[in-house]
C-alpha cells in the first residue's frame, strides 16, 4: 500500500475508494480465517466431536467438505494459516455417508513409551 494512502489523514474519494479496496483482501482472509477456527473449536474441541457430527445429521458431510474449502482457501492466501488451528483442536478423520452423515475415525493415540 503506498505512502500517500497510509499517511494521509484528508483523502480524496478516489483515493479512498482505493485504500479500502486494497484493505479488503485481508480482511476476507482474517474474517475466513475466525470463522474456520470457530468451527474447527466447535466440533473437534469438543468432548465428542462424533456426536456433534451426528447431531448435524445428513449435512455433516457438506458441513465439513465446506470446512475443508474453507482451509484450502486460507492456504491457498498464507501458507501454514491453518496449521496452529489443526495442532489445537487434534481433526480425526471422517468419511462421508451416501446419506450426508459422516464416520469419524477414533484418534490413534501413541503407544506408552517405556521406560
Amino acid at each position: 500500500m503506498t505512502k500517500t494512502l497510509l499517511n494521509n489523514l484528508t483523502k480524496t474519494p478516489a483515493q479512498a475508494r482505493a485504500y479500502r479496496a486494497l484493505t479488503m483482501p485481508h480482511l476476507i482472509f482474517a474474517r475466513v480465517k475466525r470463522h474456520y477456527e470457530e468451527a474447527m473449536h466447535t466440533i473437534w474441541g469438543a468432548p465428542d466431536p462424533a456426536t456433534v457430527l451426528a447431531q448435524a445429521g445428513s449435512q455433516a458431510a457438506e458441513l465439513l467438505a465446506r470446512l475443508d474449502a474453507a482451509k484450502a482457501f486460507l492456504e491457498g492466501q498464507q501458507s501454514g494459516s491453518t496449521a496452529a488451528i489443526a495442532a489445537a483442536v487434534k481433526p480425526r478423520n471422517w468419511t462421508a455417508n451416501a446419506d450426508g452423515t459422516v464416520t469419524v475415525t477414533p484418534a490413534v493415540s501413541s503407544p506408552a513409551k517405556s521406560p
